[in-house]
């Protein structure tokens, strides 16, 4: 490995191709990163047990999210796999046995939730009043199982198939002119607080799977 690294040289073409790609992957996961940033910041002008409670609930999303993530891995890495030998047709087969998986997994998720939803909070606190806000956002929680799955295994999806720059735009509108928004309108404006705030989530990611999925379908259908 020494002598290669030592005798190798660095191709500008390639180089531009990483970046191509490196990019807007990059940007992509920031832009996710500051919606979830920004809402916490929201939640926290609402007070600190309610910060205490949406810690506490992405704590556990964060568990299903890797779950999905894992899977849409394998998504792209078989994509991409397929589309460098042109073979179009498992492309397609591989991103809709993936959404399969994705679906029969969050119907999973979903029921632990449920079966634990009141009693979740216990692992992280003994305060009543946060108990209480965690159990009221666990519906909500729940709901966006199902979306965030979608979208992420859509995603990955694209990821193999290199068409990076469109996943970035997807996820600005999504999260920055939508999700944010609408968390703010719902949280403060109409008044909802915490619940409001947390519905921002299942509203970015349902866009989020309708324009994947409409990207997604349009670059297989014409191949």
């Amino acid at each position: 490995y020494r002598l290669g690294f030592l005798t190798s040289k660095t191709q500008r073409t390639m180089l531009h191709k990483l970046n191509t790609l490196g990019w807007p992957i990059g940007l992509q996961q920031g832009i996710e990163a500051t919606t979830f940033s920004l809402t916490a910041i929201m939640v926290g002008w609402l007070g600190s047990l309610e910060l205490a409670a949406h810690q506490i609930a992405i704590t556990i999303s964060t568990v299903s999210y890797t779950i999905f993530l894992g899977i849409g891995s394998a998504v792209a890495i078989r994509t991409g796999f397929f589309k460098g030998i042109d073979d179009w047709e498992r492309v397609r087969r591989i991103t809709v046995a993936g959404l399969h998986i994705g679906v029969m997994t969050s119907t999973l998720v979903c029921l632990v939730l449920c079966a634990i939803r009141n009693d979740a909070s216990g692992l992280f606190t003994s305060n009543a009043e946060v108990a209480s806000i965690v159990v009221a956002l666990m519906p909500i929680l729940i709901l966006y199982q199902y979306f965030d799955g979608t979208q992420i295994i859509l995603a990955n999806a694209l990821r193999g198939l290199a068409d990076v720059k469109s996943i970035m735009w997807i996820s600005f509108i999504t999260n920055i002119l939508i999700a944010i928004p609408v968390g703010y309108l719902l949280g403060f404006t109409c008044g909802m607080g915490i619940a409001g705030i947390w519905i921002a989530y299942p509203a970015g990611f349902l866009f989020s799977d309708i324009l994947l999925g409409g990207r997604a379908l349009r670059l297989m259908r014409g191949k």
